[in-house]
């Protein structure tokens, strides 16, 4: 649930309004934007006072409620990398599986090579020529593919590896983040 300056600054002049306070703008920070439509229904209804610390337990229980699962976010990594194979590489995977592991995400991608790359993939000429491609498409999208994973994740990647099997048809993205992304996770 996020919003837009509309909401945040109707909650500000909420805030002055029931407060009398000038310095609304001052209570948040831009890390506390992200639950302003959520506060704003809680002030109208005055569920809540309009102390400091009433706000900044309201921020940190929405933060709390709204944290993803281990399980969510490997989904949610899976149905992005999904989406960016159909919309740059022309074709998704049969089968996707993410995992979690520390500072590092696995993605195998199983039945995502269409029947000309199959029969391509005949030879050892045809190997060599369709690795070469797929790598050179990957790596001229990288970046937009780094952007769809930080929006999932929302941490740094150190580096992105691939490889493409064109024996078993499958594809494995191994991405290095600069963090342990797993103590990020509600338990």
């Amino acid at each position: 649930m996020f919003c837009d300056d509309g909401s945040v600054r109707q909650v500000l002049q909420y805030r002055e309004k029931y407060s009398g306070l000038k310095d609304a703008r001052a209570m948040f920070t831009s890390s506390q934007f992200e639950p302003a439509v959520f506060l704003l229904e809680r002030i109208k209804t005055r569920s809540v006072s309009l102390t400091k610390s009433a706000i900044t337990y309201s921020v940190a229980k929405y933060r709390e409620e709204d944290r993803l699962t281990k399980g969510q976010t490997e989904a949610k990594l899976s149905e992005a990398v999904s989406a960016f194979e159909i919309s740059y590489m022309g074709r998704g995977p049969k089968e996707i599986k993410t995992t979690i592991c520390q500072d590092l995400i696995i993605i195998r991608l199983k039945g995502f090579l269409s029947q000309v790359e199959k029969k391509l993939a005949e030879s050892s000429q045809g190997v060599e020529l369709l690795k070469q491609v797929r790598t050179s498409l990957f790596e001229s999208a990288r970046e937009y593919f780094e952007k769809q994973i930080t929006d999932v994740v929302d941490v740094e990647i150190a580096s992105i590896h691939s490889d493409v099997s064109t024996r078993t048809g499958e594809k494995i993205i191994v991405i290095t983040l600069t963090k342990d992304l797993e103590k990020t996770f509600v338990r």
